[in-house]
């Protein structure tokens, strides 16, 4: 499979730099605004922070829906994202910056820092899903949160209402709705049975609940007879991404639109009769990418046609575990090799480069990436724009 015609959908680089301040102020007395908003359109998120500190005018200018929407469409497309990382034993998240990395006599080097929130020193559990620079993320106590790492907002999740015993699993999938213009949480509920022993395949209930941060509401919706229990969901072309099991036999691709609230069946290679739970999905140049901690993975390339599935070999020794995260730049992408080793794979050459990320722990779980943007999990609610 050619990495041309993996990447070239979204081979549309933007340099992003910081302006001097100088330049700016003269910017503001010179420039119309449009042509204004085009250029702090390409900044990183950091810069845009600190020319909203610079007067009222620039913060009014700066915090408009559009720009913002602008903004993130360029982030969207910028190449080289930031990884999200989780502790579990410190129980802290470090971000990653990519677009930070050094190259120093052939090594490659970028720094985590540590995520910390004003007022809310939590000891943090896990990342569900990540999308448009949101996180869902919970604590040790399975506190839900939404947060955008990059301008350090965060947003509390109540609970949904429904008072649930042990025996129960819970799988959650977070995605934006464009109909709406809102971003849902979505928890799959499988209720197993007291003494079943065909677990975890064997329920006797199965129900969803989607929470809107728009309306600031749960509701529930139709209920699916699939376990979902295997790995966490992605999110693509408006669609939550799990895989199923029905039984002990059969297994799928089940994407629930949040749009129009309907599940939908997504084909996995015909070679697959049975997922194992080793397998996971991962979403790589707005395509769906199945693997399972092998050298081996499958690229759908025309989403929900089963006949465009290839595969992918990436060019590791055998024995080890490897995880995609994420690309870099045109022809490469960023993999997690037995939970410690970051590495730069090239899909055209086959080669490796490894990455030196300093402030981490030795062993920790890569959860997430995420482009740097300025979306708020605190935006706009109904009661606002009405």
């Amino acid at each position: 499979m050619s990495s041309h015609n993996l990447a070239n959908e979204d081979a549309q680089p933007s340099e992003r730099t910081s302006l001097p301040l100088q330049a700016m102020c003269n910017m503001e007395r010179e420039l119309p605004e449009e042509i204004k908003l085009d250029i702090f359109s390409r900044l990183p998120p950091k810069s845009i922070g600190r020319c909203r500190c610079l007067s009222k005018q620039w913060r009014a200018l700066l915090s408009q829906t559009n720009f913002i929407e602008t903004h993130l469409h360029l982030s969207k497309t910028h190449r080289e994202k930031s990884l999200i990382i989780v502790s579990i034993r410190l129980g802290a998240l470090f971000s990653v910056s990519l677009s930070n990395a050094h190259h120093v006599f052939g090594e490659i080097t970028v720094s985590a820092s540590k995520l910390s929130f004003a007022d809310r020193p939590h000891s943090w559990n896990a990342v569900y899903g990540s999308c448009n620079g949101l996180l869902l993320v919970d604590d040790a106590e399975h506190n839900m949160f939404v947060l955008n790492p990059t301008t350090r907002e965060i947003r509390g999740v109540p609970s949904w209402p429904l008072d649930l015993e042990d025996g129960n699993n819970f799988k959650y999938g977070f995605g934006y709705d464009s109909i709406s213009d809102d971003y849902n949480i979505v928890v799959h509920v499988c209720h197993f049975e007291d003494e079943c022993e065909c677990e975890p395949y064997c329920t006797h209930e199965a129900f969803f609940y989607v929470y809107s941060l728009k309306n600031g509401t749960w509701k529930r919706v139709r209920s699916h007879p699939f376990d979902a229990d295997v790995g966490s969901a992605v999110f693509l072309n408006g669609r939550v991404h799990w895989l199923a099991h029905w039984g002990d036999s059969t297994s799928a691709i089940v994407a629930f639109d949040l749009a129009d609230e309907e599940f939908h069946y997504v084909p996995h290679h015909r070679s697959y009769d049975r997922i194992s739970m080793d397998y996971r999905l991962v979403v790589l140049y707005r395509r769906l990418w199945m693997f399972n901690g092998r050298r081996y993975v499958r690229v759908m390339m025309k989403y929900s046609v089963e006949e465009s599935w290839n595969k992918l070999t990436i060019n590791v020794h055998e024995r080890v575990h490897i995880q995609p995260l994420c690309l870099w730049g045109q022809e490469e992408m960023v993999l997690c090799i037995d939970f410690s080793q970051f590495v730069i794979y090239n899909l055209k050459e086959g080669t490796l480069k490894y990455i030196a990320v300093q402030g981490i722990p030795r062993y920790v779980c890569v959860r997430a990436s995420y482009p740097e943007t300025l979306v708020s999990p605190n935006g706009i609610t109904t009661t606002e724009r009405g």
